[in-house]
């Protein structure tokens, strides 16, 4: 004779925190809450570099060499928040949008592809 289990009443909490809940947490650890810091530091960064570069258009002629060095380091410190949030984005997008899809996980190969479970 099968022995018939009783589902604990907080099975469902769970498994609603897992499916709806926890890829909100992990979006906002693991990729908002980083890119604002990467975004505010880079942020400070190339603004105290702005404030060097008036002091020192101040004090003498600016050269073509350190103005390509601002415009390529303020190019690298926004192509680090940018990056950082390309590569972090499709992983959270597809831990949030999974519970939402309703694709039978037989039927379609991309499903297959990007399944994790």
């Amino acid at each position: 004779m099968p022995v018939l289990l009783k589902t604990h009443p907080l099975t469902h909490r769970v498994q609603h925190f897992e499916s709806y809940v926890r890829p909100w947490l992990a979006f906002a650890l693991v990729s908002a809450v980083p890119f604002v810091l990467i975004a505010v530091c880079n942020a400070l960064i190339v603004f105290a570099l702005l404030l060097r570069r008036r002091k020192a258009i101040g004090k003498q002629s600016s050269s073509s060499r350190k103005d390509r060095l601002f415009v390529q380091l303020t190019a690298l410190c926004l192509a680090a928040s940018g990056l950082f949030l390309v590569c972090s984005l499709p992983s959270i997008v597809l831990l949030i949008g999974k519970p939402y899809w309703n694709v039978p996980k037989g039927k379609n190969p991309a499903y297959q592809v990007c399944s994790y479970t």
